[in-house]
């Protein structure tokens, strides 16, 4: 799954599981005393911007900075080749047509350092 922040009523994404968690930890005060459901209810309304800004923060740095290393891949790898040969003597001019469309290696690849987003 793709790292998603998620919407800005933090129902979805890092900012849903974020809000959970403040909701879970600061609700109970509030659920003690029916009369404060008011109060909770704008309460809520700023831990969902809150958790919407802290994941959107996280996200965003982490494509910005994150560091991969010695990450291994394997499958198969199929690569087109289309083109034409070059004029081969004795008959200058003289050209065939090139489509290596079914070649293809099994095997793993070794990336040793890079930077970028992770899925």
């Amino acid at each position: 799954m793709a790292m998603q922040v998620g919407t800005v009523a933090a129902t979805t994404g890092l900012s849903g599981e974020i809000f959970s968690r403040i909701d879970a930890h600061l609700s109970p005060p509030f659920e003690d005393d029916p009369a404060n459901a008011e109060a909770h209810e704008a309460a809520r309304e700023g831990w969902r911007q809150l958790a919407n800004a802290i994941a959107d923060a996280v996200v965003s740095h982490l494509i910005a900075n994150l560091e991969i290393v010695d990450v291994q891949t394997s499958g198969a790898v199929t690569a087109r080749v289309p083109g034409r040969t070059g004029p081969a003597d004795p008959t200058a001019g003289h050209t065939h047509d090139l489509d290596i469309a079914n070649g293809s290696l099994t095997g793993a690849f070794d990336q040793v350092d890079g930077t970028g987003a992770v899925r």
